[in-house]
């Protein structure tokens, strides 16, 4: 029988409970696995681990050790492996050395096949894309308001934070993505997806104990302006 090594991962504890838990995560590997007719060799997760870099992924390097040829790596989705297209696409590089395959389940993404493959390449890229465009967009924003002459200052969206960083003699603000509030952005998108009323999103948040930016609880109205800030 075919074996399969489940990936699972999660940014922070807040991030357990409200859509992409790892409880859920697993259950969905699972479910792949018995209708694929895969063994599952074993499943790892990565607590409290960013996906931004793959220093500090000791359960994915395991995950790594554990491949065997033939066998698949299975996360249930891309941003849960890495939310880096370089670092993602280095990675299948290591996998395919092995001759092994990677599956990710909300991307519907199966290497083990041409189109598997293809469809991994154009969903990385569109991946990367997305939040270059969203990081980009808000740069522009401030870079005209200050061609106009206007505040730049106040509150950073959620999803973003201010960073100071030295060039040359100069100390500028750069705005960088929050690898934790963006897990929590991902979550949104996944409940709005499901067609969940922006109040019972608020509702599941607080529930969660998980705090606006201000760190206040969420209300319907700062859903609907996130998720148009997402469309």
């Amino acid at each position: 029988m075919k074996k399969a090594i489940g990936y699972v991962r999660v940014s922070t504890d807040k991030q357990k409970n409200h859509g992409i838990s790892p409880e859920d995560q697993e259950e969905k590997i699972r479910q792949w696995a018995s209708f694929n007719g895969y063994e599952i060799k074993e499943i790892l997760r990565d607590l409290g681990v960013s996906g931004r870099h793959m220093n500090g992924r000791a359960k994915l390097e395991r995950a790594m050790e554990l491949l065997e040829g033939g066998d698949a790596l299975v996360a249930y989705s891309l941003s849960r492996v890495s939310r880096s297209l370089r670092d993602t696409l280095d990675l299948v590089d290591r996998i395919h050395q092995k001759g092994a395959d990677l599956v990710s389940l909300t991307e519907k993404i199966d290497t083990t096949t041409p189109q598997g493959e293809l469809t991994f390449h154009l969903f990385g890229s569109l991946n990367q894309f997305q939040r270059d465009m969203t990081a980009a967009h808000v740069r522009e924003i401030m870079a005209s308001k200050r061609e106009r002459g206007e505040k730049t200052g106040g509150r950073v969206p959620f999803g973003f934070d201010v960073v100071e960083e030295s060039r040359g003699d100069k100390v500028v603000k750069k705005i960088v993505i929050n690898e934790d509030e963006g897990e929590t952005i991902e979550a949104i998108r996944m409940m709005a997806e499901k067609r969940w009323a922006a109040s019972k999103i608020a509702r599941r948040l607080n529930q969660e104990g998980i705090k606006t930016k201000c760190g206040k609880e969420w209300t319907k109205t700062q859903i609907l302006r996130l998720l148009g800030r997402l469309t």
